[in-house]
């Protein structure tokens, strides 16, 4: 169901999953992206979107309650030709913008425990922080481990 017209995906119950439609850009050429729930037992029951259009919450006959996160907030950080940013909610990818036309772009992916309301990023360090904490983490090739938290 569509929500009100800020939201910009319409979901559509199918028997092991939901599809997502963007309802903005009309029915031409249709490719909605989808959520596969097949493996999880039983057939998709329930959808409905959060208020805000943030969260997708999907029941299953089984008994089963998936929310799955629509869109995240834009968090990021730079230092040079460098970018770190938030890849997902646990999840940030430090990468060099001089090699974003390379097939082979190297990203660095340094998990941390917290989701951050904001990042930044030095010559061999990124720090992500929530309220009054921050995480210190190493932003090496073969070490990204905690260092510090305040």
């Amino acid at each position: 169901h569509c929500r009100a017209e800020r939201h910009v995906k319409k979901s559509a119950l199918m028997e092991a999953g939901v599809k997502l439609v963007d309802c903005n850009n009309g029915f031409e050429n249709l490719k909605p992206d989808g959520i596969d729930l097949s493996g999880e037992g039983g057939q998709t029951s329930k959808v409905g979107w959060s208020p805000d259009g943030q969260i997708l919450t999907v029941g299953t006959t089984t008994g089963h309650v998936h929310a799955f996160l629509a869109r995240m907030r834009i968090v990021h950080g730079h230092s040079g030709p460098q970018v770190a940013y938030l890849s997902s909610l646990r999840e940030v990818s430090v990468v060099d913008v001089r090699q974003m036309d390379m097939v082979h772009k190297q990203v660095l992916k340094i998990p941390v425990t917290i989701e951050p309301q904001f990042i930044a990023l030095g010559a061999m360090h990124v720090a992500v922080g929530i309220n009054n904490r921050v995480y210190y983490h190493r932003c090496l090739p073969k070490d990204t481990t905690l260092v510090d938290e305040q």
